[in-house]
């Protein structure tokens, strides 16, 4: 089967799709991907929102969206009026994640986001920096909405379950940035047909991509966007769901 997906891309979310809470590859995902590739298919993972594209074998930066000052700052002040304070994701070379004097995102989270992050006062941080996103991770669904609502009047956000922290997490984006955004820029960046897209994902923040890919699929007990959106829906992703995918991808991209 050698070369039957050549000029296709699978494009992959990582939580939850790939690998479990405790970020162990899905039984057969690893697999799938090694076959998949060796059928000449490109393998993209989509992760977060969409904001940001970097090719890390090479360091090469393909795709950059950022919120106009004007924006960012009408986001950190609805937040600010939940009495919520995001993390901010900055376009940096350095440490590129924000964090004012009284994060709300989960212990665990800052924890792990401390080797990129550093201290700011937000404020003046979105109105001089390259804003990509906001985010307050592993948080109860109830603390974040009256949020998710705020900050919708001025960019596209999602909430989804957290598979890693545990509660929820609200995600912002510069308005009309989604995965998929990401997507056509790679596309862009290696000349692929977006045309030729297979994507899996499971959660709130894959719906756009799910919806515009050639061929998509979702798990059983994936979020309700996710499930609305894609044309298929295979076993849980701890089953055998991957190899299934291998088998339906290589199906539905052979000529007929």
């Amino acid at each position: 089967m050698s070369g039957d997906l050549a000029g296709w891309l699978l494009v992959t979310d990582l939580d939850g799709t790939l690998w479990d809470g405790a970020l162990r590859p899905h039984p057969g995902a690893r697999e799938a991907l090694d076959a998949l590739a060796a059928m000449g298919m490109t393998v993209l993972a989509a992760t977060d929102d969409g904001a940001l594209g970097r090719d890390f074998t090479t360091g090469e930066t393909f795709h950059v969206a950022r919120f106009p000052p004007p924006s960012a700052i009408s986001v950190l002040e609805a937040f600010q009026r939940c009495g919520l304070e995001p993390c901010v994701n900055v376009a940096s070379d350095d440490r590129d994640v924000l964090l004012g004097a009284a994060p709300s995102t989960c212990q665990g989270h800052r924890d792990f986001i401390a080797p990129w992050s550093r201290p700011a006062d937000l404020g003046t941080a979105v109105a001089a920096e390259s804003v990509l996103s906001f985010a307050i991770v592993g948080r109860p669904r109830e603390l974040l909405l009256p949020a998710l609502e705020a900050v919708r009047a001025v960019a596209d956000a999602s909430l989804s379950h957290d598979l890693v922290w545990g509660g929820c997490t609200l995600s912002v984006r510069p308005p009309g940035i989604s995965k998929w955004t990401g997507v056509l820029a790679f596309c862009a960046a290696r000349g692929l047909d977006p045309a030729r897209t297979v994507a899996i994902g499971d959660g709130e923040n894959d719906v756009e991509m799910l919806r515009a890919a050639a061929v998509s699929y979702t798990f059983e007990g994936a979020s309700s966007g996710a499930l609305r959106s894609a044309g298929h829906v295979l076993p849980p992703a701890g089953s055998d769901a991957w190899p299934a995918l291998v088998e339906r991808t290589a199906g539905a991209a052979r000529p007929r």
